[in-house]
């Protein structure tokens, strides 16, 4: 056998098994840890993971399911093409909060 055939019928499938490890890892093993090492700093996380996840159900409900143009090129139904412009709508709703925080941010520190 040589190198090339080596390389695709063993090496890549056990680099795919070794990316799913570190990826159950990273996700379960993580969190697990630093809810031992900090349970305040994890639930703050949780947190803010929920908060992410409430302004996108508000843009995906905000989305509409009509397919544009652009979209029917590369065969987007209507699912999809929610989807999508609900994380453009999520994506500015985030946006729109960082500046916020950032106008806040430099305003508080002038008067204090």
């Amino acid at each position: 056998m040589d190198w090339v055939g080596l390389t695709v019928d063993y090496v890549i499938p056990f680099t795919y098994v070794l990316f799913v490890v570190a990826l159950i890892g990273a996700l379960l093993v993580g969190p697990v840890l630093g809810f031992m090492n900090n349970p305040k700093g994890f639930m703050r996380s949780l947190i803010a993971v929920a908060a992410i996840v409430i302004v996108f159900v508000v843009g995906y409900a905000m989305a509409s399911d009509a397919v544009k143009i652009n979209y029917a090129k590369f065969g987007v139904d209507g699912g999809l093409s929610k989807l999508i412009d609900g994380s453009i709508i999520t994506t500015y709703i985030l946006f729109g909060v960082a500046v916020v925080g950032i106008i806040y941010s430099e305003v508080a520190k002038i008067f204090r």
